[in-house]
């Protein structure tokens, strides 16, 4: 069987963070008969890229295993990031291109990693976005 290689459009970019986490996103209005609330999108790698010449820096997530992209959302000036509660994770809102829903909507991403430094993560990943 021949290997085809595949393009993720990640190519000409430079990988700024990186770590492992879940995605979460809060939806405001009843979905599927569940009130509203927080709602697991899925789990993976999440990564900040930039551009080479650095005017676009966005966020991706893929699920793994099949690496479905489940966000895919540009960072713009001004955006607020919060640490969540415990220090694990953060949440912040975006536009979300990998969504059916293409408006600005909170999401939370809870980083998978030893207790010990999950808090050290989140730091690290504030640092990055304030580059």
């Amino acid at each position: 069987m021949k290997e085809i290689e595949q393009q993720t459009g990640e190519e000409d970019e430079d990988l700024m963070f990186k770590t492992d986490g879940a995605l979460y996103e809060y939806v405001s209005t009843e979905e599927d008969g569940k009130a509203p609330g927080w709602r697991e999108r899925g789990r993976g790698e999440f990564r900040i890229n930039s551009t080479k010449k650095k005017d676009n820096v966005r966020m991706i997530m893929r699920t793994r295993g099949n690496f479905r992209l489940i966000l895919n959302a540009s960072m713009f000036k001004g955006q607020k990031f919060a640490k969540m509660e415990g220090g694990k994770g953060v949440t912040f809102p975006c536009v979300n291109a990998a969504s059916e829903n293409k408006k600005m909507t909170t999401y939370a991403l809870k980083m998978r990693v030893a207790q010990s430094s999950a808090a050290q993560q989140v730091d690290t990943f504030l640092e990055q976005i304030t580059k």
